[in-house]
């Protein structure tokens, strides 16, 4: 599923799409969002914690590396947002117990920056790959 997005409106109903094709498993299912520095991944994130029920502030965890929310207007039952950007291999999550992340039934993880993790991503993944186009307008891909 590929689009452009003109505005905030757009990007709202291409999450939705997103969260249609996602349902809560044993283990946790796992967004995975590409692109570059402003490309949208904590927008899109925002977008699709609230579209989860989650209220309050929605920001990236860059220097916490993940935060947990609670997702009471969902079929799953939490949200780990996750932000890779700083760090440089999948070992930096050992003491964060991300293994036992992922093994949360019902969980989603959608994680920025997946590229700085590689090989900590399960084969599951779901990924989405944003883009910023020259008219300053988004592109986006869910595969």
């Amino acid at each position: 599923m590929k689009q452009k997005l003109a505005n905030l409106d757009e990007l709202n109903l291409f999450v939705k799409k997103v969260l249609e094709k996602l349902k809560p498993e044993e283990k946790a299912v796992v967004l995975a969002l590409h692109g570059n520095l402003g490309a949208g991944k904590t927008t899109f994130a925002q977008h699709l914690a609230r579209e989860l029920g989650v209220e309050g502030e929605i920001t990236s965890p860059t220097f916490v590396i993940f935060k947990r929310y609670e997702t009471p207007k969902s079929e799953f039952k939490n949200l780990v947002h996750v932000d890779a950007y700083r760090l440089e291999s999948k070992d930096e999550l050992k003491p964060l117990k991300f293994d036992e992340v992922l093994k949360e039934e019902g969980t989603l993880v959608v994680i920025e920056w997946p590229e700085n993790i590689e090989g900590a991503l399960p084969d599951s993944a779901h990924h989405v790959y944003l883009e910023i186009a020259d008219d300053n307008s988004r592109e986006v891909e869910y595969s």
